[in-house]
């Protein structure tokens, strides 16, 4: 990515991501995330009723990747929304999309 195109679609990838800095000059600490729609509800579909799978879990919640539903239990939010935090530098993100 960056260096060389990269056609998502034409691989069959469901998830890529990347460093912002390295390959595409953005600036330090950017990043993205790219899955595939559909991509997430397969990791939901494992999780329910079947052993526990981290697949599709994101590294930790914050008030836009998931809801509290129960006291120890939480619903995430759906399709790559999950993967999102809250706190993000907006001059860092438009940079990496000049970049």
């Amino acid at each position: 990515v960056g260096q060389l195109p990269v056609d998502v679609q034409a691989i069959g990838c469901d998830f890529a991501c990347g460093t912002g800095r390295k390959w595409l000059r953005g600036p330090r600490g950017s990043g993205f995330l790219y899955a595939r729609r559909g991509a997430t509800d397969a990791a939901d579909a494992a999780r329910v009723g079947g052993p526990m799978s981290l697949f599709g879990e994101p590294s930790m919640l914050d008030h836009v990747s998931g809801v509290w539903n129960a006291r120890e239990t939480y619903a995430l939010a759906p399709g790559a929304t999950r993967f999102e935090m809250w706190e993000a530098s907006e001059a860092s993100r438009l940079g990496l999309g000049a970049a």
